[in-house]
Parts: structure tokens; sequence; C-alpha cells
């Protein structure tokens, strides 16, 4: 469906206006989670004990915090950790039934050997007393204290502890027997309320290393009661509650309330209308165990009581850099600010990021981004809406003038654009941006993106008299020479600008992900939860199409759109934790290789075209794929592997660059306009063939053995590299072996994409269908099942490992099938979706900053600006993401000239100077 233009709406809401709301809910969420902070002191551990909420039927997410599911292992590696630091592992319980089920649970949980229910004890004496639970080796042991009132057995007890050894965690609950016991009466609860007084009076000279819990009083299913119990109300139940709350909530005693609000979630579990079930008891104990165990082994999934870890020198010195950076432009921003208060008096506005010169005496229709939504290389639109005032362009602060009368044909070529024809404004932009780079010989149609340059922007005026008084305040100088470089090369202030919101980013990034400001949450999986984003993104996708002017195979727009729903695929897969389901995660892995595919088939194109291969090319692709992951590197203390598929895009292209680059290279072919294609010499085909093979031998080679990959990887000094965290190489040995043909895959497609243009078996340069009749037929069917066959295996694999195994040589059926399907029929071939074809221009922004501001801790859990509330929370962070990786993508363009020039003795020089400093940093962590 075609829409209509949007002129109007741009003229009040474009992407510059919402950056800056963006930018503007940003500082109110921190001003609003610094008020809760204030509250509670951002205690996770409190979140964790006092509410939360149940995602889906049965899974428990506590407030703001991230609950760890402890298995067995776990929480026996919990004890034995605690154990090592020469620490006792003792847990009390104090109460009643209600109680005693943790302790029975606690000891199932830890346990080698669990009590099965037929070895527990049985009978009324042998339930009503206390239980004892040890291990030596871990120092572990578990005690169940039977007491059914706080009485003064429990003040003694407590004593006791005071004189000995005090247990590590202690849990206390009690109340149903008061209720029971004295019929409800309200002696009962006064007797209740001055026992817990002074059982708070105790607690409160325990030692600081004990925490001492409160476990408010489940409520009950009157329906399920015996009926000596009935008289056990809920309403009662609440009345003791209350009490328990206003009396401890002072003292250093916790008041356990979430216990609470599970059990109001699962009284159907309650088998005798009074006792929890085995599901209820469980989330219990996963509350203990994060509460007692997450300090000591720091699990990314468990953020509640988990300290944040704390700062490197390599994090304080590049925020240095960075925020020195952003003070600068800030203070720029203030000066430009004044010089346009200032202009005023003449009746000029300056729009500082274009530097562009306006007359304000227009009518009021205001400002418009432009019939053509024209950007300016740093990312902001500046266009008249009518005509009645002039426009200065400038570069590097020159003003020039341009004549133009007060025509509407002439008005209406302001700030006309001419695309910068350099490759310093290549689109990388993707995952694989520069997988795009390769021109179609015939229509000379770049995959790539060229940023508009402030040089050559037309200008126009529309008043002689308002020419006049520009011409008196802007002096133009005699025109310069044309030089390539220097046109591309920005100005030293909007570089700085550019360094200095990148550091008001970074500044976003750390505080999501590396302090306990924002609050995080686990992810949940449902069908529900996955698909419908899914289909919801599909719909718009399909309505916001257009018609292309490319009619080759796999032409910019087209992989522009590929590549964004793509990604927008595997954001949902993220964000709703998909990978335990097999079938989801086989078919994402098929998206991952399918972006190496398109890798291999953009570069190949690329040099098979003929066009420049040296080092400046091979550096500013480098640059526009790990700039951002770089500097996510240094500032979110993270190593280079842990953004995986930026170092595997980077390593494949950078071999297939080497493969290409090695002689014999390929040489250009030669112009014939009455082919299709230009003709590329025979030999090229000889060539190509030679590589592709020595290729394929090279990473066999490699996969044979793994303890010769390992040995060539772990090598110093490119080990960093490749390896995690935790110094272990078989993350990445996974991540290359499981793609390890796929850029292959897509440079020998368009080896044969190649020669069937030149041999005239295929003509792809009309908008009719690439084959007709039978064939045409025959051709759907077959991609067909090549698509299906992938989904039939991906739905009866046995196991994900089984699976991994054959992914390799088979992964490139169903993205032939997509392709053919895709590109067969003219009609689909010329037209696409714009909606997701932005999202593919920017898809590497969106894949590297998914990590730390739209998930949490490092992608284990969702970050929450909106507690409670996941719906609008996902809206809004979702907004607040696009924005800022837009603007990123924006910086990284106008940073592009600069830390990457055109001469390539420059950009020799400017990698020289990266690695050195690289090198200096490896120092420093010990790499060497």
């Amino acid at each position: 469906m075609q829409l209509p233009p949007l002129d109007s709406f741009n003229t009040f809401f474009n992407f510059q206006i919402a950056k800056v709301i963006a930018s503007c809910v940003v500082l109110i969420f921190i001003v609003y989670h610094g008020i809760l902070h204030a509250i509670d002191g951002g205690d996770s551990c409190y979140r964790l004990l006092s509410k939360g909420r149940f995602q889906g039927s049965n899974i428990w997410q506590p407030y703001g915090c991230m609950i760890h599911s402890y298995s067995n292992e776990d929480s026996r590696r919990c004890m034995r950790y605690v154990a090592f630091l020469k620490q006792d592992n003792t847990i009390a319980f104090v109460g009643d039934s209600r109680i005693r089920q943790l302790y029975y649970s606690l000891v199932r949980q830890i346990s080698v050997s669990p009590p099965s229910e037929t070895t527990l004890p049985t009978g009324r004496a042998a339930y009503h007393e206390d239980l004892h639970y040890e291990e030596p080796d871990l120092r572990l042991k578990l005690d169940f204290y039977w007491h059914t009132k706080i009485d003064q057995s429990v003040l003694s007890r407590i004593d006791d502890w005071k004189a000995e050894s005090a247990p590590s965690l202690v849990v206390f609950g009690s109340g149903l027997h008061y209720i029971r016991d004295y019929n409800g009466s309200t002696e009962a609860l006064h007797d209740y309320t001055s026992n817990i007084t002074q059982l708070a009076a105790n607690a409160a000279s325990l030692p600081d290393t004990s925490h001492v819990l409160w476990m408010l009083q489940e409520p009950v299913l009157p329906e399920r009661l015996e009926k000596h119990k009935a008289h056990i109300t809920n309403r009662l139940i609440d009345l003791y509650n209350r009490a328990a709350m206003q009396v401890l909530s002072p003292s250093r005693v916790h008041v356990w309330s979430s216990a609470r609000l599970i059990a109001q979630g699962s009284l159907s579990d309650f088998a005798d209308g009074m006792h929890a079930g085995r599901t209820t008891v469980t989330s219990y104990i996963q509350i203990l165990l994060n509460l007692y165990c997450n300090n000591y082994l720091n699990f990314d999934d468990g953020s509640c009581c988990n300290t944040r870890e704390g700062f490197t020198t390599t994090q304080i010195t590049s925020f240095v850099a960075l925020c020195t950076c952003s003070a600068i432009m800030i203070c720029l921003s203030l000066k430009q600010w004044l010089a346009a208060s200032q202009q005023n008096g003449h009746g000029y506005i300056i729009c500082p990021d274009t530097q562009l010169l306006l007359n304000s005496s227009y009518d009021s229709g205001g400002f418009s981004s432009g019939s053509s939504g024209e950007v300016s290389s740093s990312g902001s639109s500046c266009s008249p809406a009518r005509s009645g005032f002039t426009i200065v362009g400038s570069e590097d602060g020159r003003r020039s003038a341009g004549h133009s009368n007060s025509s509407s044909d002439q008005a209406a070529q302001c700030f006309e654009t001419v695309s910068a024809r350099d490759v310093n404004y290549d689109n990388s932009c993707g995952i694989l941006d520069t997988a795009d780079v390769y021109r179609d010989s015939e229509n000379n149609e770049h995959l790539s993106y060229s940023a508009p340059n402030k040089s050559d922007m037309g200008l126009c005026c529309t008043n002689d008299h308002s020419l006049q008084q520009l011409t008196q305040l802007s002096a133009p100088e005699p025109p310069a020479k044309h030089n390539s470089s220097a046109q591309t090369q920005p100005s030293l202030q909007t570089i700085l600008r550019a360094l200095g919101k990148l550091g008001l980013i970074m500044g976003y990034f750390f505080l999501c992900d590396r302090t306990g400001l924002f609050m995080k949450e686990n992810k949940y999986f449902s069908q529900l939860n996955f698909w419908f984003p899914i289909g919801y993104m599909l719909a718009l996708g399909l309505f916001f199409t257009e018609d292309t002017s490319h009619t080759r195979i796999l032409h910019r727009d087209m992989t522009d759109e590929w590549k964004g729903w793509m990604q927008l695929v595997i954001l949902v897969y993220h964000m709703t934790g998909s990978s335990q389901k097999l079938p989801i995660y086989l078919h994402v892995r098929v998206l991952v290789s399918a972006y190496l595919f398109l890798t291999g088939f953009g570069h190949f194109s690329y040099a098979w075209s003929g066009r420049d291969m040296g080092v400046v090319r091979y550096c500013q692709i480098m640059f526009r794929m790990n700039f951002l992951t770089v500097l996510l590197c240094l500032v979110m203390n993270r190593p280079y592997q842990f953004y995986y598929f930026v170092p595997l895009v980077s390593f494949w292209y950078t071999v297939l660059y080497v493969t290409l680059a090695i002689p014999p290279v390929l040489l250009k072919p030669r112009a014939n306009n009455n082919h299709i294609a230009p003709n590329a010499p025979t030999v090229n085909y000889l060539y190509s063939i030679v590589k592709f093979v020595g290729l394929a031998g090279f990473v066999t080679l490699f996969f044979l053995s793994e303890v010769f990959f390992e040995k060539v990887f772990v090598l110093r000094p490119w080990k960093a590299l490749f390896v995690t965290t935790d110094d272990d190489i078989h993350e990445w040995w996974f991540r290359w072996q499981l793609d390890r043909h796929s850029i292959l895959y897509g440079a020998v497609f368009a080896l044969l994409y190649r020669a069937a243009q030149q041999f005239g078996m295929l003509d792809d340069t009309s908008t009719g269908n690439l084959v007709t009749g039978r064939l045409a037929g025959l051709l759907a069917v077959l991609a067909t099942a090549c698509v299906g066959s992938y989904g039939v295996l991906a739905r009866y694999c046995g196991t994900k490992r089984d699976c991994n195994q054959v992914h390799p040589y088979i992964v490139w059926i169903p993205i032939l099938g997509y392709i053919i399907l895709r590109n067969q029929v003219g009609m689909l071939r010329t037209r696409y979706s714009s909606f997701f074809a932005w999202f593919g221009r920017i898809s590497l922004e969106l894949f590297v900053c998914q990590y730390h501001i739209w998930l949490a801790a490092d992608t284990h859990g969702v970050l929450v600006l909106v507690p409670s509330y996941p719906v609008a929370n996902v809206l809004l962070t979702s907004f607040i993401f696009l924005c800022v990786a837009q603007e990123i993508f924006e910086i990284t363009n106008v940073l592009l000239p600069f830390f990457v020039p055109n001469n390539p003795w420059r950009a020799v020089r400017n990698l020289s100077i990266f690695l050195f400093v690289l090198l200096g940093l490896a120092i420093h962590d010990g790499i060497f």
C-alpha cells in the first residue's frame, strides 16, 4: 500500500524531536528512580522480600530485581564457597508447621540424597519436635525449632545464640496457633504484639552477620480447612500480620511480605487449605537462596542482594575523556545559543547542527523537514516550509551567499543536497552494514549510503533585501580548489560535538547496566510474548511498503529490508529468552547465518566490480563495525568477545578480504553496454574458484582439530580478542564452527549470480519475472520446499547439539529458498518495506545497544524504567533504545572520515595509534 506524504506530520514530529523527547524522558526517570532510591535506599534485598508479581501463572518476579533459579548444584556450590571462606552455613527456622515446610524444602534443595516423603518423620510426636540436618564438609547446619508461639522459650534461644555462634540466617513465623487456641480473641492479639516486641528487642543484639526474617502468615482457603480450624479466617490473619509489620518495621528484623503475596496467587495449591503446595514452597526457598547466596556467586541473572562490580582504571579514564568532550560540547552549544540570541536583533536564526543562517522574517508557517527529508551529515534536518527567507550554507566556518529570485520554482530548490561521492560515507548500516557495498554495473546503483556534504548544498534566496543584508553580514571567500578529502573531513567543532553526544550516551549506558539506579527484571518466555510482537511488526512492515527503482537481485533496499526484519526477530528472541525453545533457536541461527551470507555476497560483489580494495576501505568497514563495540568494551568493562557477533563478522570479513587480496587478484571487468553486466575476464572465474577452494581448505583445517584451533587463537597478542572474561576460548570455537561456511556460501552465490548475468542466463534489469511459464512454478515449489524443509528439521530435531552439527552444511538451503521466493516475481522484487529497511540501516547499532539499554545485566534480564507495568515499560525503553541507536549511527558516520581519512598513509597512521593504545591497555591488564 502506497502511503500519502507525511510532510505535515514531519513538521511537528521527526526523529530530531523524538530524540529530544527521549532525552527528557531519560532525565525524568533518572529523577524518579533517584527518589525511589531515597525512599528505600535502593536495597534490592528489601525489594526481594517485600513485593513482586507473577509472570504468567506461577513464575514469581520480585520487584525491581532479578532472581536466579538455584539448582541443587548451584545451592551446593554456594555452601561450598561460604565454607571455603571459613564461614559457617547455619540456617535456623523457628515456628510452626508452615515454617517446617521451609526446612524440609531447603533440605531437599541442598542435600545430595534428599529425604523422600517415606523417610520423613511420621506421627504427631515426631512432627512436633526439633529437626536438624548437617553436612560437615560444607560446614552446613540446618535447624528447625518447633515453637508454635513466640514465648519465653524463643527469647531464651535467641539469648543462647548471642552467647554461642549465631546462625547466618534465621526465619521466624507464627500466628495461626494464637488464632486457633484463643478463638481469635482480642487478648490473644495483644499478647502476640507484646511477644513480637520482645522478639525484636532481643534480635537487635544478634551479630550484624545474621539475617533475621519474619515471615508473614499466608492466607488460608476456608472451604478446605478442617472443622476444628474453621474459625481461622483471612481477616484475623490480616490483623496479626498488620500487628507484626507495625512492630518489626523499625527494627532490624526484616518483614518477609512477598511470601504472603506468592501464597495469595497460588491458594489453589493449598491441599488442606492451610499449608502451601510444593511449587509455592519452592518459590519461598528460591527467595531465601537468592538472599543468602547471590552476593557470593554473582550470577548474571541474579541482581537481588548482589553488589555491583567496581570501577576499573580503564573505565575511569574513558569516562574522563568522554566527559571532557561532553563539557566542551555543552560550552559550544551555549556559545552558539548566545550567538543566536545576538543575531536575533538582525532578524536571523542559526541552525547549529547544519551551520545554516536563516532569515527569520518569513510567514508564520515555520520549518519542515523538507519534501525529501534530507538529513545533514550531523544528523539534523533544517529546511524551509515556505519561501520568503534566505539560507546560507557554510563549511568549516566559511559562509557563502547564493543569488536567487523570488519565484516559487526557484524557491522550491532550496536546501537541495548532492550526495558525496566518497566511500567514507559508506552506509555500513546494519550488523553487516558493508555487505551491501557493491554496485550494479549498468545502473551504477550503490548499495551504500552517501551522506550529504555540506559544501554541496544548493543555496537559494527569495528576497533581494535579505540577500543584501546577508552579503554584508557574511563576507564570502573565493571557492577553494576541489579536494575530495577536504570535502568529507568534518570540522573540529563537529567532531567535538559528536564526541560530546557520545559521552552523554555512554553515561546512560553505564547508568542502565553498571549501577543500581534503574531496576531489572527476569526475562519471561511464553508463546504469546514471542509471537504477538513478531506478528504486529510483520503487519506494520507489510503496511509500509513502497516501490523501489532497483530491479537487481538483492538490491540495496531489499537487503536493508532483509536485515531489518531479521534484526527485529532477533531482538524479540533476546527480550523473551526464547533460546530455550529449540525450533525458535534453530530458526534464529539461520538468521545469524544469513547476515554472514550477505557479508560474503556483498564484499565479493564489490571486489568483482573492480573497485578499490585498499587499506582505506578495509579500515573504514572495520571502523563502522567495531567503533561502538570497542568503546563499550572500555566503558562497560567487558571483553571484545562478549559482543559475540561483531567479532564474528569482523573476523570473517577479514578472512574474505585477505582471500581476495592475495594474488592473483581479480581483474577489472570490461565495460560493455550491450550486455546486462560488464564482461569480467574469464580468468576471474578461475581465480575465484581457486580462492574459494583455498578458503574452504583453510576452514576445514581448523575445524578438524579443536586443539590446533585453540593453540592458534590463544596466541598473544590476539588472545584477548577471542576469550571470554573467564579466559575461555570455547565460546569462540562454538560460534566459529557453527557459521564457518556461511560467508563462503554468500561469495559462491555472488559468483554464480555474476556468471548468470554475464552469460545471458539471467536478466534482472527489468521489472518482469526472472523466469516464466512452468519453470517459474517449479522454481517456486522448490524454493518453498527449501524453506519448509528446515522448519521440519527444526521441529523434529532431537537435541540442540545434533542440530548444531548439521547446521553449517544445510543452512544455505533455506537462505537460497528465501532469495528465490523474494526475487523471482518482478512485482515483489521492485517493492520493499520501508519500515523494515529503516531498521536494517541501523541494525548494527540495534544489535550492540540492546545489551545494555534495552536488556539488562549483560542481556540476562530486562531493563525496567516503569516498574509493575511491563507493557508500558517495553514501549518506553524501546522508544529510547531506537533513538539512541539512530543517534549513534549518525555519530559514527560523522567520526568515520576523521578517524579513517581517505589518504592511505593517514589511515595507517591512525590505525597505528589505535594499536599502540590497545597495546598499552593490554600491558595494563596483564595480557603481556
